[in-house]
Parts: structure tokens; sequence; C-alpha cells
């Protein structure tokens, strides 16, 4: 699936930053425990989560916004309307309640979720929660 031009809208920033390194605020965290990677009970399961979160912050980082923003669904990246998503974020300040969109970025070979919003004028990705059993929000067939 490929992102649609609308969705690269949300994802894009102003033209002058777009080589800026993508950085990230986990503030606004769920606090619901199905949503969270500190919550896998299993330690060698949390422990290889953990890890390849990291490995996946670090790719991330290491790409500019205007070459993360047109990722395809194979390469990680999807935008995914409110509507369909399971758990609510932590204090989400009034910029980011009035993104309609959260992204999904695949981790772990596709075995888990970073469900992330884009702040709309800085190049912040804000983390909220994880999709650890895909039930964070509706996978589709």
């Amino acid at each position: 699936m490929k992102i649609s031009s609308n969705d690269k809208t949300q994802i894009s920033i102003h033209q002058k930053k777009q080589d800026v390194p993508i950085t990230f605020c986990f503030k606004h965290l769920t606090t619901n425990k199905k949503y969270r990677v500190r919550d896998i009970r299993d330690y060698r399961k949390k422990c290889n989560a953990y890890e390849k979160l990291f490995e996946k912050i670090n790719e991330i980082q290491n790409c500019p916004w205007k070459d993360f923003g047109i990722r395809k669904k194979q390469q990680g990246l999807e935008c995914i309307s409110f509507e369909q998503l399971n758990f609510s974020a932590t204090n989400l300040t009034e910029e980011l309640k009035d993104v309609s969109k959260f992204i999904s970025i695949r981790f772990c070979s596709g075995k888990y979720r970073i469900i992330a919003i884009k702040a709309p004028e800085r190049p912040v990705l804000h983390i909220i929660g994880f999709d650890l059993n895909f039930n964070a929000y509706d996978h589709g067939n």
C-alpha cells in the first residue's frame, strides 16, 4: 500500500527542514499495559523487543524526514486514521490532538509496530504505544 498524498502531507514538514534528522519523544506513551514493551511478561521476548526497537530507532534517526515520509508499508511505514486505534495516548497537547492519523512503523521483522504521531511543525516523532499482538488497530486481512 502506498501512502496517499494526503498522508504524506502529514508526515512532511517545511522544505527547509526536510534534511533534519528525526527525533523521538516518549512523553505521551500510553498507560495501557497491553501497548507497552516494558509490560511484555516473557523476559527473553522483552529483551528481544527492546533490542529490535533500538535498532529501528537508530535506523529511523539516521533517515531524513524527506526519505522517511515516502517509505512504503513493506518498508515499515503506514498512516492510519485515529478512529482505528484501540488505545489512547497520555496527555496529548492541542497540537497533537489535531492530527487525524497515526503512523505505524514495523519492527522486529514485522512482528511488532511502533505507534507514533508526527508533530505537525517540528521534526519530532511522538511514540504513543506499541502494537505487540496485532490488536492496537484493525490490520485488515
